[in-house]
């Protein structure tokens, strides 16, 4: 076994330090100093996108859609990739494997472990110890559940969520991460810019729902944002960095220019499914943007 899955018991007070500590040994300082620039400009390259500054974005700050609309973009947020999302996490812990061929043996479970603090919090756990010194966490408690539970207070139940018939932009994006499952870089690629957007995307819609009623104190708003939202109890921002690392720890010079069109194309594809639902939804704003 390699001396990097070694047990420190100091390790176990901060499993993501640990992690990310080991990914770096694992680069070795000259190399990982060059992928963690290059993570940094890859990341800046996403914030660029327009999607970042989209009209609908301050649509939703400012309350400007009634409930029956609010539900429709949340249906097509669900379709495009809430129903996908940890899908793709599970497939990057698959797809490490590949790492052993790079790192040796056991290599890749540094990277499964790093990307399981993110799983934990989409598949409901809490942290913290529970009266029978385990885990805390209720499978209800799971980000896709709690999604779903929005769609319900929206009006939206079970039978009509199922029966819901996507967009072609909302078609397009799941089918475009869907397309990376068997691609190590690829899936790190599309986590890292879903993680970022997500953090714009969330607290618009967050304020959306809270201007049309729903409860945002609890529940799916009350776990998305980042670690410096006081009305959150979220962790979006730790989970990006997990995927930056993951990604900086998986580059080699050669993949920089695979890595910047896949985000790009990836981007065009969010920034379509984003414009084509604004055309739709715009005229049906109830207030004006706030200038």
């Amino acid at each position: 076994m390699n001396s990097e899955c070694a047990s420190t018991d100091d390790y176990f007070f901060s499993p993501r330090a640990a992690a990310r500590r080991i990914l770096i040994d694992q680069l070795g300082q000259e190399t990982a100093t060059r992928n963690r620039n290059f993570a940094a400009g890859f990341i800046r390259r996403i914030k660029s996108q327009r999607i970042f500054t989209h009209p609908i974005l301050d649509a939703l700050r400012d309350g400007a859609f009634d409930r029956d609309t609010l539900a429709e973009i949340h249906l097509e947020f669900r379709n495009a990739v809430v129903t996908v999302f940890t899908d793709a996490i599970l497939a990057a812990q698959l797809q490490s494997r590949t790492l052993e061929s790079r790192f040796g043996p056991a290599s890749h479970m540094v990277v499964r472990f790093l990307l399981s603090l993110n799983l934990l919090d989409e598949f409901g756990y809490k942290p913290g110890i529970g009266e029978e010194s385990y885990f805390r966490g209720h499978p209800w408690a799971a980000h896709f559940c709690m999604f779903d539970e929005v769609l319900s207070e929206l009006g939206v139940d079970a039978d009509a969520r199922a029966a819901y018939s996507e967009s072609d932009g909302a078609r397009r994006v799941r089918l475009f991460i869907e397309s990376q499952f068997s691609d190590y870089l690829g899936l790190l690629v599309v986590l890292a810019s879903t993680e970022e957007t997500a953090m714009v995307i969330c607290p618009a819609m967050r304020k959306a729902a809270a201007h049309v009623g729903i409860d945002v104190t609890r529940g799916y708003y009350f776990v998305h944002g980042t670690t410096a939202d006081a009305e959150t109890r979220a962790f979006d921002d730790d989970h990006q960095e997990d995927v930056a690392f993951a990604l900086m720890h998986a580059m080699t010079p050669t993949d920089d220019r695979r890595a910047c069109r896949l985000a790009d194309d990836y981007g065009q594809v969010w920034l379509q499914f984003w414009d084509d639902l604004w055309t739709r939804v715009e005229h049906r704003r109830i207030r004006p943007l706030e200038a």
